[in-house]
């Protein structure tokens, strides 16, 4: 199945619901007044809602507008009591932002800035989706090959359905990860271990200064002594001309 056709929501059921139950929550873009005349003047015209919004469950008995806010707002300021909608389900929250943008980006009086926005956001999204499913195969320490199905744990496909990232996206990433990861061990293992003692070698001593020269003062400075036998040889003769 292609990653277009790889779809992470599922239509639940299609009914009229109450106006006054359906709540507007953190929408990326809020819909403006000159837009939400215009969807009233459509909807009040001869054809009436030709799309049913988009909602999901909100708070016991409330919706949450997933697409379709300014068709609600329209619907509210013409005194509407109730308007068809279509309920879905998603594998998380990040999948409700991702139809509100894909709905938004087909409309044709968006601005350039609010375009942009959309596309920003949209790929700021993707990038959450793939750092969650790489936290779901890290946790999970699944290999490539671990198939799982829907409502069996373990494999790519269970991590790629719950962080919302296409099956063919995620075994992609996750070979990525196995061939970088066994890359890393492979390193690791030419780095030679080095090798530990029990017993270590004794520090070395320091060597000893070398000794200060003088002339010999027993051969009248023909070679040269240690000043430290020097004196000693001066002491000497002092000694043998008192003796004498």
């Amino acid at each position: 199945m292609s990653e277009q056709l790889q779809l992470h929501w599922r239509e639940i059921d299609s009914k009229t619901v109450n106006v006054g139950n359906v709540h507007i929550v953190d929408r990326i873009i809020y819909p403006t007044k000159a837009r939400i005349d215009a969807m009233a003047k459509s909807l009040s015209g001869p054809l009436g809602q030709l799309q049913p919004i988009l909602v999901t469950k909100y708070l016991h008995s409330a919706w949450k507008v997933v697409a379709g806010a300014t068709r609600l707002l329209a619907a509210k300021d013409l005194g509407w009591k109730q308007i068809r909608a279509t309920i879905i389900s998603a594998d998380n929250d990040i999948e409700y932002q991702l139809i509100e943008i894909a709905e938004n980006l087909d409309r044709h009086d968006l601005s350039d800035g609010e375009r942009t926005r959309l596309k920003n956001k949209n790929k700021e999204l993707r990038a959450q989706q793939l750092e969650e499913f790489e936290r779901e195969l890290a946790e999970n320490e699944t290999p490539v090959k671990a198939k799982g199905g829907r409502g069996k744990k373990g494999g790519v496909a269970d991590a790629a359905r719950k962080a919302g990232v296409s099956e063919t996206t995620a075994r992609r990433k996750a070979r990525q990860n196995e061939k970088r990861r066994g890359l890393d061990e492979a390193t690791a293992s030419k780095v030679p271990d080095r090798p530990t003692s029990t017993n270590p070698e004794p520090p070395k001593p320091p060597k000893p200064p070398k000794p200060e020269l003088t002339k010999c003062p027993l051969c009248h400075g023909k070679g040269m002594v240690p000043s430290v036998d020097a004196e000693a040889g001066v002491s000497l003769i002092h000694d043998i001309l008192k003796d004498k």
